[in-house]
């Protein structure tokens, strides 16, 4: 029906619903496309004569908006203003205001599924890039309704066939599979918030919580070595963190200063789930150990490199780890160059690494605790925060703004 509009459409699905709608159809490459407005809805039209469909197909879920976004105004018949720095992004169809349509990558069923999950449907702008890792960059990125700043970790994936589609590629995408299998479900103060994700053509992309601090890695480079006060405050939280992880039955295997993040206001949050494992997901049920060798050498426990099977226990002894490096501003074991003689050495090692003779006793005995041989003598993050004298909780101290800070 040639006078048929797009608001007509919306307004009888909302009448019938009583709800904001996100409204996609399929178009003749089976991409599930964004419907927004008239110049959409002939272009639907066009697509279902091509597809030599009598009916066009739609498909409806409900818009969800994240805490404190502007509601979008009722739909016009008007194009909406196109934006060439701007690209919407969310957790199920987006568009593209500057290429028109942004599409869910053909590059196989698991990728399909990165942007399918709550209904939540954004308009975004890419800024500056802030770092890179093994497998993924990170840009700054912000909400083009709300403003509100995001961290945006992006992986150029190519097509399936292609010359660039090789085994580290495919590692790449499980990696991040991985981390959004684990964060989507998250919500801890002393954990990265996951916000979405975006498949567009040949490219992933990641939204999560931006943290203006940094990593504490980036602050050991910036400072060097932190005040033992700090630290205790900081490994404080990196526990808190740790404890209601460990109880969703999620492994982090990977603990170290460069992936912990922290707030102007010394808030810690655990981030990069890359290498995470979810004990739950083993055959035979969550006792099982994991067998994998994941993380990075300076940080791993011994029965890690063994693979003799590890769990939570593993990611203590990174925590003792990561106390040396916020102590020491450098990892453990950090004169041993060679990637092959550190992992040997820590597999056969008797006994734990260096420890600050500058450290107070019950730091000394807290690191002694967490580096533990056996993984079973080690404490669990709980029994950590309730009777331990080093993460014991401290008094507020006045930050310069008059806040206390630290987690109390």
């Amino acid at each position: 029906d040639s006078s048929l509009h797009f608001s007509d459409i919306y307004t009888r699905l909302l009448d019938k619903y009583g709800e904001r709608l996100v409204i996609t159809y399929q178009d003749e490459d089976d991409e599930w496309i964004l419907l927004q407005n008239d110049e959409d809805l002939e272009e639907a039209k066009r697509s279902g004569k091509e597809r030599a469909k009598h009916k066009l197909s739609l498909s409806v879920a409900q818009e969800v908006h994240p805490r404190n976004a502007r509601v979008p105004s009722a739909p016009s018949s008007d194009p909406p203003q196109q934006q060439d720095d701007a690209a919407g992004t969310g957790k199920t169809i987006v568009r593209d205001s500057s290429a028109r349509r942004l599409v869910m990558s053909k590059l196989s069923d698991s990728s399909r599924s990165f942007s399918a999950e709550h209904g939540l449907v954004l308009r975004w702008q890419l800024g500056k890039r802030i770092g890179s890792g093994a497998f993924a960059e990170v840009c700054h990125g912000i909400n083009a309704d709300t403003g509100e700043l995001m961290a945006v970790k992006q992986i150029t994936v190519p097509p399936p066939g292609s010359t660039d589609q090789n085994e580290r590629t495919a590692d790449a995408i499980k990696a991040l599979q991985r981390e959004i299998d684990v964060m989507k479900d998250l919500e801890h103060p002393n954990i990265v918030r996951y916000l979405g994700t975006e498949m567009t053509s040949g490219r992933l992309n990641i939204f999560l919580e931006y943290v203006s601090g940094g990593s504490i890695a980036s602050l050991l480079a910036n400072f060097g070595p932190l005040d033992e006060s700090v630290v205790r405050k900081y490994t404080r939280q990196i526990l808190v963190g740790l404890e209601f992880l460990h109880s969703t039955g999620i492994v982090h295997c990977d603990i170290k200063g460069a992936n912990i993040l922290v707030t102007e206001e010394g808030v810690i949050k655990l981030a990069d789930f890359n290498s995470s494992k979810h004990l739950g997901s083993i055959a035979g049920g969550g006792s099982n150990p994991l067998k994998s060798m994941l993380g990075t050498p300076q940080f791993m426990a011994p029965e890690v490199i063994r693979q003799t099977g590890h769990g939570k226990k593993a990611d203590i002894w990174s925590v003792g780890c990561t106390v040396i490096q916020m102590l020491t501003g450098s990892p453990p074991w950090d004169e041993i160059t060679n990637k092959i003689a550190l992992l040997f050495h820590i597999a056969t090692t008797h006994g734990p690494p260096a420890i600050p003779e500058s450290l107070a006793p019950q730091g000394k005995a807290f690191l002694l605790k967490c580096f533990k041989l056996d993984p079973k003598e080690r404490p669990s993050c709980r029994e950590f925060l309730k009777g331990d004298a080093f993460v014991r909780q401290q008094a507020a101290t006045q930050s310069f703004s008059g806040y206390p800070v630290g987690l109390e």
